[in-house]
């Protein structure tokens, strides 16, 4: 009898303000120990120089409610959107990458898609589109598009 396995898709998983999240490894390009340069230069200037392009910085320990990191050490998540612009993160711990399968994701909840906007900002919720309930916990997976939409001025 022959069984089926559940397709998996590779998912890059870390914490940022203490909180554990997940990105689909296709929208990375690359992860490096970030140094003290990069840091204070996105902390300055918001973005960082890398050869013919920048990359921008999307700051999710401000959107989850914790100013400085959590951690000595960080890590530089490069991630290009659909427009090829480049974009990173600043990880609190050491990326796994994980093969899990579709499944096992979950759609998050109505009521926690619609926090009011005070808290938006502060919530996993705002910027996730599905969570893995993994042992007493939830990992958050990350939406581009929704963190890019809070990232972004729009112009009026």
């Amino acid at each position: 009898m022959a069984t089926t396995e559940s397709p998996t898709t590779q998912y890059l998983t870390f914490a940022i303000a203490n909180v554990p999240l997940m990105l689909a490894a296709e929208t990375i390009v690359k992860v490096v120990e970030a140094s003290p340069q990069v840091i204070l230069s996105f902390r300055e200037a918001g973005f960082v120089p890398s050869g013919s392009h920048s990359i921008r910085w999307l700051n999710l320990h401000e959107r989850l409610s914790e100013a400085t990191p959590s951690s000595d050490r960080q890590f530089l998540i490069v991630l290009r959107d659909g427009d090829l612009n480049l974009w990173g993160l600043l990880a609190d711990s050491l990326p796994n990458l994980l093969a899990i399968a579709t499944e096992a994701l979950e759609p998050l909840p109505p009521a926690e898609e619609s926090i009011p906007s005070a808290e938006a900002c502060q919530s996993p919720h705002a910027i996730a589109s599905h969570v893995l309930f993994a042992g007493s916990g939830r990992v958050f997976v990350l939406d581009l598009e929704k963190i890019l939409a809070l990232s972004i001025p729009v112009a009026a």
